[in-house]
């Protein structure tokens, strides 16, 4: 006859075997039995252990999906209230199950218990951040690289955050730690090559994502790295780098899209509207895809197919780039209310980044529609933004941004001019246009800009002159 601590390992044992072979609901009943076993007995006898059978069944249920789990870790801890893994390990599942402050709560309990055990701070950085309490956040890190200063992991983690905080050098000397503990994790070079290409480092952004690629071969690295030589101006790189990212997620339709947009870059339009049918086929939701086949149809003068994938544009997505998109495209096609219409809707969306050319683009179909006034009242907005807001980058990333407004804008409600005034503006502009073709911008982004000077040029044949490119 065997004592009943024998039979509760027995069954312990036969659970997990049951377990290895993935019978989840009869491994449960078996451990139930075993933990039945124990009423009335003691909490530990002869290696038999309550807790451990209640924590071995709560995983059983984790891994079933069934809400049990944390009924049965909550009477593991009840066993055994200074086991501060099992703490750590219900965390986890709270914050899987994005209840972030009873992970935060459990951590806290864990790192009372153990407060040298670094990977506890570690964790509960990680919850902090998914609950927005990003400075705690990295008062944990620093706990954690206090006590275990050789975890890579830990500098990386420090490096993301930094890089949210916009303290993007930091966060580059974090992860370059990182790099230089764990010099074979493709991770770390993948995140310093990231913040190094915001840094416009691109040539030291491009070896980090070679080494990357190295060490494993990621479509996103491929993506990343076609990105940066983009920047480079090196397109034929980086539509062979977009290619190896194609071969290994061919189904990704925004690999597609940005194909698209490197060739129409390049000035192959024919096969940059082939790879945008392809993202469209594969996402036909995506209001981008459709509103890069309109670009492309409006840059080789295709207006009514352009019109039509902006209409698919804004139906899929009303956000303020498709309706300056569609509302540049009416202006092409001479509907000049109903671009007023769709700078008017897009303004009302307030998204700062684009004030000025909206502002700039609704003097222009004020203007045109003969509303000389309210075309100057808008055109004086943009002055007074421009006077008031620092340069920022998207000045350098929509088209017809406020370089533009200092050789047209300012000059388009005066009325005649000398030709010593139009000398200075076209320069202006030339100026500027070349300003803009040196930031380190793909050639797309520069064909846009192109493709506006055109529309204005035409809009203002007496004001303007396409510069040089």
């Amino acid at each position: 006859m065997f004592g009943w601590w024998e039979e509760c390992d027995i069954l312990e044992r036969k659970a997990k075997f049951h377990l290895e072979m993935n019978h989840l609901g009869l491994a449960a009943r078996l451990l139930d039995n075993a933990i039945n076993m124990f009423e009335g007995k003691p909490k530990k006898h002869r290696g038999v252990d309550p807790a451990r059978l209640s924590f071995t069944r709560a995983s059983v249920c984790r891994l079933a999906g069934s809400s049990q789990c944390y009924s049965d870790i909550k009477r593991a801890i009840a066993y055994a209230p200074r086991n501060a893994s099992y703490l750590q390990i219900r965390a986890s599942w709270y914050s899987q199950d994005k209840m972030t402050s009873r992970a935060e709560a459990d951590l806290t309990a864990a790192i009372k218990l153990d407060p040298e055990v670094a990977h506890y701070y570690y964790l509960r950085a990680l919850v902090r951040m998914d609950g927005g309490k990003t400075p705690l956040a990295m008062d944990d890190l620093a706990s954690s690289i206090a006590l275990h200063p050789y975890t890579a992991e830990y500098h990386c983690v420090q490096g993301r955050i930094l890089s949210q905080q916009g303290k993007t050098s930091e966060a580059i000397e974090s992860l370059t730690r990182a790099v230089n503990l764990e010099p074979e994790n493709a991770n770390y070079y993948h995140w310093r090559g990231r913040l190094r290409r915001d840094q416009q480092f691109l040539s030291l952004a491009l070896e980090d994502f070679d080494k990357s690629i190295f060490y494993a071969a990621e479509h996103s690295d491929f993506t990343w790295r076609s990105l940066t030589q983009a920047q480079m101006k090196d397109s034929r790189g980086a539509i062979e780098s977009l290619g190896r990212a194609i071969e290994l997620a061919p189904e990704n339709s925004v690999y597609q899209q940005m194909l698209g947009k490197l060739q129409f870059g390049m000035g192959d339009c024919g096969p940059a509207l082939e790879s945008l049918k392809r993202a469209i086929t594969l996402f036909p939701h995506s209001s981008d895809n459709y509103m890069w086949d309109g670009l492309v149809h409006s840059h080789i003068g295709e207006q009514l197919s352009a019109t039509n994938s902006f209409d698919e544009a804004v139906s899929h997505h009303r956000g303020t780039k498709q309706l300056i998109w569609r509302g540049l495209n009416y202006l092409r096609t001479g509907e000049y209310m109903k671009a007023h219409h769709d700078f008017r809707v897009a303004l009302k969306q307030g998204e700062a980044a684009e004030l000025k050319l909206l502002l700039f683009w609704l003097g222009v179909a004020c203007d045109l529609r003969g509303e000389k006034t309210e075309a100057t009242r808008y055109w004086d907005r943009v002055r007074h933004v421009s006077a008031n807001t620092p340069p920022s980058p998207a000045d350098f990333t929509v088209p017809a941004r406020l370089q533009l407004l200092s050789s047209y804008a300012t000059s388009i409600p005066q009325g005649s001019m000398s030709d010593q005034g139009k000398d200075v503006r076209e320069a202006e502009a030339e100026k500027y246009y070349d300003e803009f073709v040196s930031q380190p911008f793909p050639a797309f982004t520069a064909r846009l800009e192109l493709d506006e000077l055109i529309l204005l040029s035409r809009l203002y044949p007496q004001n303007s002159r396409v510069p040089n490119h």
